[in-house]
């Protein structure tokens, strides 16, 4: 996946806007944590399914003199 560095730098860039957009009041607090959690949300379901299926792919190998 993608390193450390380059996943903290991205949250800092998200923070900064979430404080941009705020400032100039272009959305209330509550939207941008609203999105913030929806996002937060996608990433994690995400993530999971995206490691289930590097786990599967990883551990379930067919070998073809199995299937006719």
């Amino acid at each position: 996946m993608v390193s450390k560095k380059a996943g903290a730098a991205a949250f800092e860039f998200s923070l900064l806007v979430i404080i941009s957009r705020i400032f100039v009041g272009h959305h209330y607090p509550i939207d941008i944590m609203a999105g913030f959690l929806f996002g937060a949300g996608m990433a994690v379901i995400a993530v999971t399914i995206w490691k289930q299926r590097q786990y599967t792919n990883r551990h379930w190998k067919t070998d073809a003199k199995h299937f006719p």
